[in-house]
């Protein structure tokens, strides 16, 4: 048979763009391929990740202690029901919306009297499970939460403008040590300020409501405590949470 050589090369030409129309078509489907994984990694990334570094500040309100009557009858500081809240967090990422807090914190305060002193803290170790609910404008969102929380709380009571011989080998101190250990729950309320441009939040002010829902009392760090009183030892919280990453 004979050929035509313009049929052939029109036959060379018709290949070519067709193979290149196929390539770009394989080439789009591909690029949309990688970008839908990308995107499922870049969300699956969100979940269970550290979002941030946090100081936070503010006061710890404390429930009168049933404690206090006795120190009062006994003519001792009583315990300070506001003290000053100091803690350290790290929050992770779960979803868009929910966050989980790993927190350490400390609340302290100390009140003198003429003869006996009191020095009082709180040390306490927090898990917090917060959502963002409500959107308020692009800078402001609400978010809802709850806590759970190990606090080991000390009170030392001490012997004002006392006069101390370290050479005497009878000396013994005149201070008392005593300790409640404490699990507690309780729920959170936060406003966020968050940045127009990234979303994240880089302040946020937060309410917390501690309950004390387990403890073996009062102890004695040295010794037998005969009148062991058991505490509520609620606290409420306000705090002034900034991001650091």
């Amino acid at each position: 048979m004979v050929q035509i050589p313009i049929l052939q090369d029109f036959k060379i030409l018709a290949l070519l763009a067709l193979f290149f129309i196929g390539q770009l078509l394989c080439g789009q489907e591909q690029t949309a391929t990688e970008e839908e994984i990308q995107k499922i990694i870049t969300q699956s990334q969100k979940k269970s990740v550290l979002d941030n570094f946090y100081l936070g500040f503010g006061l710890g309100i404390l429930d009168s202690p049933k404690i206090n009557a006795l120190l009062q009858e006994n003519e001792i500081a009583e315990i300070e029901q506001n003290g000053l809240l100091i803690g350290f967090g790290l929050t992770f990422r779960i979803s868009e919306n929910d966050f989980l807090d790993f927190e350490m914190n400390l609340n302290s305060s100390r009140n003198r009297e003429e003869n006996f002193g009191n020095s009082f803290s709180e040390l306490g170790i927090h898990l917090h499970y917060h959502r963002e609910f409500l959107q308020v404008g692009e800078n402001y969102s609400l978010s809802f939460g709850a806590q759970t929380s190990y606090i080991d709380t000390n009170m030392e009571i001490y012997q004002r403008n006392q006069i101390v011989d370290l050479t005497n080998e009878n000396f013994s101190g005149n201070r008392l040590s005593v300790s409640y250990p404490s699990f507690r729950l309780g729920p959170s309320l936060a406003l966020n300020w968050k940045d127009t441009n990234s979303g994240n939040i880089f302040m946020r002010i937060q309410l917390q409501y501690e309950i004390n829902v387990y403890s073996s009392g009062w102890n004695l760090d040295d010794g037998q405590l005969n009148n062991r009183i058991n505490e509520h030892l609620n606290r409420f919280n306000l705090k002034l949470i900034l991001p650091l990453l």
